[in-house]
């Protein structure tokens, strides 16, 4: 998904490997509007969540769950849930395109 939100949008990713502080000061140096992936990564869990809280109760960002709008999608029945739900019955990814047009 990150080369089509390079390519389609103003997308920048941040190194959240520093301290939290850092990464909020990376984060603040953006300009809106932006979308801010917050990537998964092996025991980055309670970091991921952590940062998410903060950049929603003390920047004003909206967390924007993934999984659970493509869920939702889905059982609304909408366009875009049935061409999710056709590449995840076929065992296929949903692709980039899909799910950054949901968003």
């Amino acid at each position: 998904m990150i080369p089509f939100l390079e390519e389609k949008t103003n997308f920048s990713e941040i190194n959240t490997e520093g301290t939290l502080d850092k990464t909020m000061e990376l984060v603040n140096a953006r300009h809106e509007p932006c979308v801010i992936h917050v990537r998964p990564g092996a025991k980055t869990g309670h970091l991921r969540k952590e940062m998410t809280e903060q950049l929603c109760t003390a920047h004003g960002f909206v967390n924007l769950d993934v999984t659970e709008l493509t869920r939702e999608e889905s059982h609304r029945r909408t366009r875009l849930g049935l061409e999710m739900q056709a590449a995840q019955q076929a065992g296929r990814p949903i692709p980039a395109s899909v799910t950054v047009r949901m968003l």
